[in-house]
């Protein structure tokens, strides 16, 4: 598995480079676009942490709502 992520990693670089050297417009170089490579595993790790920070973040802002609520009660 790091074998064929390292093997698709240096083709890719190989390609863009080879694609960089074939043109002057500075328009077509900058459209590239440049970034990791993320395998199955990094992906589905990812797209779990989000979900959870999601979670956490629609848990923070009704307990906010809540708090707000007892507070207005109270006044």
């Amino acid at each position: 598995r790091p074998v064929r992520d390292r093997l698709l990693r240096e083709r890719a670089l190989k390609i863009r480079e080879e694609r960089s050297g074939m043109t002057t417009d500075d328009d077509a170089v900058s459209e590239l676009k440049l970034g990791r490579y993320w395998s199955k595993e990094e992906r589905k790790q990812h797209v779990v942490k989000a979900k959870e920070q999601r979670r956490r973040r629609e848990f923070m802002m009704q307990s906010r709502l809540d708090c707000l609520k007892e507070q207005q009660a109270a006044d």
